[in-house]
């Protein structure tokens, strides 16, 4: 389940006692459950779209097992504006017998920040798990610390974490574009 939005309008770090084992960030969540909470204007509708397409196109090439983490403004509680991707970072491990740099290299497209922002609206990073572990934790720990905060003022803030198997995809496909059939009509001014 994603947390309701803190006063601050993120996703909150922890819920309840932050000295407690309870919820906390990074938020074990579906693939849909990002769909059915975000699927909130057509704009959000557009980078969602695109997000499933990135994990369509990263499971096409046999990467599929990991997890990514979702956040940047696409999980915050926006007021006077859009975003304009997703922030996600994708811990993989390398399908057996794939030369890891040949596929990076032959779909760039794929592993491109700067090329998955135009063409999925994500802003995806990856990184390699060995044996469904971390290589180096320093890694990890910037990744986290990155995501963890608001650029502009700092607050802590929760992050979103989906398997990388494509087990519910379809079905989150389908209710995005229930989801998208069924938005208000913006009215012109």
């Amino acid at each position: 389940m994603i947390p309701a939005f803190s006063a601050a309008g993120v996703i909150p770090p922890f819920v309840g006692d932050p000295a407690s084992l309870g919820p906390r960030s990074p938020y074990a969540v579906s693939v849909r459950d990002v769909v059915e909470r975000f699927a909130t204007s057509t704009k959000r509708c557009d980078i969602l779209r695109g997000w499933l397409g990135h994990r369509a196109a990263v499971h096409s090439l046999g990467v599929v097992d990991g997890f990514q983490w979702l956040d940047g403004s696409f999980c915050e509680q926006l007021i006077h504006r859009e975003p304009n991707d997703v922030d996600l970072v994708t811990f993989f491990a390398k399908p057996p017998g794939v030369d890891l740099r040949a596929l990076i290299a032959a779909n760039r497209w794929i592993f491109s920040s700067k090329l998955t922002r135009m063409q999925y609206l994500c802003d995806a990073y990856f990184v390699q798990l060995h044996d469904g572990k971390f290589a180096e934790p320093a890694v990890v720990s910037y990744w986290y610390s990155l995501f963890s905060h608001r650029r502009d003022d700092l607050t802590w803030k929760g992050i979103l974490q989906v398997p990388l198997a494509p087990t519910n995809d379809a079905d989150a496909l389908n209710a995005l574009t229930l989801a998208t059939t069924t938005l208000p009509i913006p009215v012109a001014p």
